[in-house]
């Protein structure tokens, strides 16, 4: 078993992947970023849209921060997985594709508005989100591997080829999600329930 983690922890294939997801992100971000600013959408419902992605409550921050594992540490990356598991290419980075857009919407309104604070939507949203978006680009390109194996699989049921080892690749996504996933998600949770709100009061 330890010897599967260090191969996955060192598989050069899956961090350049997840590089190039990455700046696929990046790129999203700034896109959505200029046509938002570009199209000057209604503020109050751009606000209604993102909910607590820009703006802060008052929830007790340990119910936030358990609320943050419970859906960015489980079920989306459970929603990537299932879809992972569609012979579809590319289906997977749906949901990187947009939390991507949100980061450049919330990134864009202080330019549309200039009463909100640039610096507040940064300590809001931009503290934590590099390790949620590079956690998803990590899984999503866990997951490549072993969406490939089942569309080859499916095209070799019809040309009777070689059969890919799927649970292999099944076994290597696990693995990368508990010892790479969940703890970038843990750290940007605690980042978003403490350490963002701290900042956030300061200014």
């Amino acid at each position: 078993m330890k010897n599967e983690i260090v191969s996955v922890i060192q598989d050069k294939a899956m961090w350049r992947r997840a590089k190039k997801y990455a700046l696929f992100s990046l790129v999203l971000i700034t896109l959505s970023c200029v046509v938002t600013f570009i199209i000057h959408p209604d503020l109050n419902k751009l606000v209604d849209g993102l909910g607590s992605t820009i703006q802060r409550g008052n929830k007790e921050q340990e119910n936030e921060f358990i609320s943050y594992l419970k859906n960015n540490g489980f079920k989306v990356p459970r929603g990537m997985f299932l879809m992972g598991l569609i012979p579809v290419p590319w289906i997977y980075l749906l949901n990187l594709i947009f939390s991507s857009i949100v980061l450049g919407i919330a990134l864009s309104m202080p330019l549309i508005d200039s009463h909100l604070s640039f610096v507040k939507i940064l300590l809001t949203v931009f503290t934590y989100a590099p390790f949620e978006i590079f956690a998803y680009c990590i899984f999503a390109a866990l997951i490549k591997p072993m969406n490939n194996a089942i569309i080859k699989n499916l095209l070799n049921l019809v040309k009777k080829g070689e059969r890919v080892p799927f649970f292999i690749k099944l076994k290597r996504v696990f693995i990368g999600y508990l010892v790479l996933v969940l703890p970038l998600i843990i750290i940007s949770g605690f980042i978003e329930a403490y350490v963002a709100d701290f900042l956030y009061k300061l200014f």
